[in-house]
């Protein structure tokens, strides 16, 4: 299965890199990211691709040092920004401005982390189909998933 699945990948990478150039992909990396062949990363990481990942994960997507230096390098391939989660800090967002830490509400009791990373996700695309900036979505993706690790549940709902 796996195998057909990788079969598809450069179907699928045909397809989005005809995409109309005011479309825009946000790729969430997931820790899955280890297991893309770095050729598909390469053609995926590109112009018009918004990244959103975490601290191990960016590093998957970059071979610098510090984080400032991996965004940057991540940004110069996509000329889009970067968000990196950093849980309890926020967001690191790299943009035209640089990096800046947006940061996140105080957690006192942390239940469970499952679905943090993919309801901030959520957040970001809410806020970009809602025509917020990307600092905005920053704080939005933050503010739900402190939500969701409050609670047993991965989910909002």
């Amino acid at each position: 299965m796996m195998k057909h699945l990788v079969e598809q990948f450069p179907i699928l990478l045909d397809h989005l890199e005809q995409r109309d150039n005011d479309s825009y992909i946000l790729f969430d990396a997931s820790p899955r990211i280890s297991h893309i062949d770095s050729r598909i990363l390469n053609r995926l990481i590109t112009k018009g691709v918004i990244i959103n990942a975490n601290e191990d994960e960016i590093g998957f997507l970059s071979d610098r040092e510090t984080l400032e230096e991996k965004t940057s390098d991540v940004f110069g391939k996509t000329d889009e920004p970067v968000l990196v989660t950093l849980g309890a800090k926020g967001t690191y967002l790299y943009d035209d401005n640089g990096g800046r830490i947006i940061s996140s509400d105080k957690v006192e009791n942390v239940v469970n982390t499952i679905g943090a990373g993919d309801t901030h996700c959520g957040g970001v695309i809410a806020g970009l189909l809602n025509g917020n900036s990307f600092a905005e979505v920053c704080k939005i993706g933050n503010n739900l998933s402190t939500q969701v690790i409050q609670q047993e549940a991965g989910s909002l709902i």
